[in-house]
């Protein structure tokens, strides 16, 4: 009877949830071209970000993209708080205006991550 109700519980726990959310807030169309070419003007943003980020939460960790073109500069913000955290910081971040620039902020979810990204056809050329 035991292992059943063990069974059933997990079932249950995976059913409800399909998308997982975490505690990571993206966001976009936050740094400018004219960041990534100073290496000076990059850090200095990142830590305006921060800063602006820890308004809402302890920042556990801070990673920009700075790879693929269609990634470039959107930053992951991992707060410690957890996903209340997270979901609260992406509402108020959304949307805020930052250096002149309007910024978009969601929260990550399981379906969100780069799993959606197809690298095989990025790479080949047309």
């Amino acid at each position: 009877g035991v292992p059943i109700a063990v069974s059933l519980n997990d079932g249950l726990t995976t059913n409800r949830t399909p998308q997982t959310e975490s505690s990571t807030v993206v966001l976009d169309n936050v740094l400018s071209e004219d960041d990534f070419e100073d290496e000076d003007c990059l850090n200095e943003s990142i830590e305006d970000i921060r800063s602006l980020a820890e308004k809402y939460g302890i920042v556990g960790s801070l990673i920009v993209d700075t790879s693929k073109e269609e990634e470039k500069g959107k930053i992951h913000v991992d707060y410690t708080g957890g996903i209340a955290v997270a979901r609260e910081a992406a509402s108020q971040l959304n949307g805020m205006m930052f250096g002149g620039r309007l910024i978009s902020a969601a929260l990550l979810t399981s379906g969100t991550s780069d799993t959606n990204i197809d690298y095989n056809n990025a790479a080949n050329p047309v």
